[in-house]
């Protein structure tokens, strides 16, 4: 739909009482049924972040211009714009990239960030609402980043290959079942190989034995969820257990997998066969 503008009102304070006794009585107060109610904090690694973009050249004419581009393309939840042009944001971890580019464009410097907490409703809303933002990490053979891809794109991109479904367990620290997991697809890999006539030795001991799968499996896996913790700053446990989806390529489609993930380049010795690539939401 449309992009919602409208004159509001924002009123900042501070004071020593916690954040909860706080949220309560601005909630009582207010006459939102979804009140924006943020409170600065110290997490870094926070889902949620305000910034400040600085008064572009063209004034508050060109911070509106600005402001209706971001909340259109859904990278901000919102973005309201003081006089001077300066404009305040509301978004999500993923999305802070993407803003600073776009603003960078428009001739605006560096975008001022702070992590921030608040009122569940609201948080919830922002999340549904940056829905442009980056929601999943990509890793192939260590190379690990954000990624707009859903798992199906992801195995879509990667055709022709073995692939695994699998779900962490103890808030991200391990995989369940996981030496099935590896025993099963490297399994899948040998029978195809052999199938297609690709089995040659060096490839069937890389990718085709679960000793040889095993570490570059290992290495996919950590690589994904390391990055996705940092970048979402998610503390998964319980029912925000993280999803995997796991592909071995070989031959041209792992090349053009590697090509696409920025790891063109085989190891040294020669010994990074294929492309084993995983995807975390």
């Amino acid at each position: 739909g449309a992009v919602q503008s409208e004159p509001e009102v924002r009123v900042s304070f501070e004071t020593s009482e916690p954040f909860e006794s706080v949220l309560r009585a601005v909630e009582a107060a207010h006459s939102y049924d979804v009140p924006m109610i943020l409170a600065d904090t110290s997490d870094k690694g926070a889902a949620h972040w305000k910034g400040v973009i600085r008064p572009l050249d063209g004034g508050a004419k060109a911070g509106a211009a600005l402001a209706e581009r971001l909340a259109a393309s859904r990278l901000v939840a919102c973005a309201q714009v003081a006089p001077d042009g300066s404009i305040a944001v509301k978004t999500v971890a993923s999305a802070r990239l993407a803003v600073a580019r776009a603003a960078e464009e428009e001739g605006g410097g560096a975008v001022a960030w702070s992590p921030v907490t608040g009122n569940a409703a609201y948080l919830r809303w922002l999340e549904e609402e940056c829905v442009a933002a980056p929601r999943f990490v990509v890793a192939a053979d260590g190379h690990a980043a954000p990624s707009a891809q859903t798992a199906k794109d992801f195995l879509l991109s990667r055709p022709g290959g073995a692939y695994t479904t699998a779900r962490t367990s103890g808030g991200g620290r391990s995989v369940f079942e996981w030496e099935t997991h590896v025993e099963r697809t490297a399994a899948s890999v040998g029978s195809m190989l052999a199938a297609g006539g690709g089995g040659a030795a060096e490839l069937q001991a890389a990718l085709g034995t679960a000793a040889g799968l095993r570490p570059r499996l290992d290495a996919a896996v950590a690589a994904a969820v390391r990055e996705y913790m940092r970048e979402f700053g998610r503390r998964v446990g319980g029912a925000g257990e993280l999803k995997l989806t796991l592909v071995v390529n070989w031959g041209e489609a792992a090349e053009a997998a590697k090509e696409g993930a920025g790891c063109a380049e085989a190891a040294p010795d020669g010994s990074l066969l294929g492309s084993v690539g995983c995807h975390v939401a």
